[in-house]
């Protein structure tokens, strides 16, 4: 486990998409921190899930259309996010109750060798008359097989929250079920998988009761939901089924993932420790760096965004350079 603390300077990342300014960006220069600590050394290049694995076809007998009607509908913005020549398709995954409006700014902040493909889950946006799952693998199975047959060149997930149990999860369900290894696993602001659950469930509560519930452990629900009633009669329910996937949640042991992981966390999160972050290294045998500032909260990619894509570039343009 690699741990790096706060650099100075993020917020004047260039935002450039060669890789040389890249690198000497801000979020790539070496660190000032409080305390004496090594310079991050680089994550090892992942060795390639087809050497690993057997190919999609040979491990799933499952047929899947392979053109782009049903990426597009689990994908969003594919088609004018896509910039030319990128290789490294990013599915990035929602927290509880968001959607994919963040992610799709994303482009311009990470390298033009990656795409960023923020995963629209059931029952909100485009897809508000589905039904909204309840249970992880409502989830995550029916998304995996929407993205296996697209993902034939290297390809990461990245997960906010409980985003990062569903991008844990669609990991494993790719390998298991369509013969495709990670190449990376980037979670945020969320304890591992295999830990117990800190507090009580919420999902089941009142509307009011909930909102407070909720507000009281992330301080996150934007003020504009708050206060308009039909804007928060609309997305409670998706936040209620979110938080219901989430809190009936039951972690399996399986074969560990073999990718590296990249694990980011605020010190002043409450919702979760340092260890718990930490403790992801148990579930891959690829090498495990743990990131963490000081501030931001529990939605720190949102106040924070250029520190979070200027690592996460960091380890993606080691994936996309032959």
């Amino acid at each position: 486990m690699r741990r790096h603390g706060r650099e100075t300077g993020r917020d004047r990342h260039r935002r450039d998409r060669l890789h040389d300014r890249l690198r000497a960006s801000p979020a790539h220069r070496p660190r000032r921190t409080a305390r004496a600590e090594p310079a991050p050394r680089p994550l090892r290049p992942h060795p390639g899930r087809h050497r690993l694995l057997p190919s999609p076809r040979e491990a799933s007998p499952v047929t899947t259309p392979t053109d782009h009607t049903t990426l597009t509908r689990w994908v969003a913005g594919l088609a004018t996010t896509r910039p030319p020549g990128a290789t490294l398709p990013l599915v990035c995954v929602p927290h509880a109750g968001g959607g994919t409006a963040t992610y799709q700014t994303w482009a311009s902040t990470l390298p033009e060798e990656v795409t960023p493909w923020p995963l629209r889950l059931p029952g909100r946006e485009s897809r508000r008359a589905e039904p909204r799952p309840l249970r992880m693998e409502d989830v995550v199975d029916p998304a995996a097989a929407a993205l296996a047959p697209h993902l034939t060149e290297p390809f990461a997930l990245y997960g906010h929250s409980l985003g990062a149990l569903i991008a844990y999860e669609l990991a494993h369900a790719l390998r298991d079920r369509f013969g495709l290894e990670a190449d990376l696993l980037a979670v945020s602001a969320r304890r591992a998988p295999h830990l117990a659950p800190s507090g009580p469930p919420v999902h089941h509560l009142p509307d009011a009761e909930l909102v407070t519930a909720v507000e009281r452990t992330y301080q996150g629900m934007p003020t504009a939901i708050l206060e308009d009633p039909e804007i928060l009669s609309v997305y409670l329910p998706v936040l209620r089924a979110d938080l219901t996937v989430l809190e009936t949640y039951r972690h399996r042991q399986r074969p560990r993932l073999r990718c590296p992981v990249t694990v980011f966390g605020a010190r002043d999160d409450t919702t979760v420790a340092e260890s718990e972050l930490a403790a992801w290294s148990d579930l891959s045998a690829g090498p495990t760096t743990l990131r963490q500032r000081d501030d931001g909260g529990h939605f720190f990619p949102q106040s924070h965004r250029t520190w979070l894509t200027g690592h996460l570039s960091q380890d993606l343009l080691r994936l996309s350079v032959p």
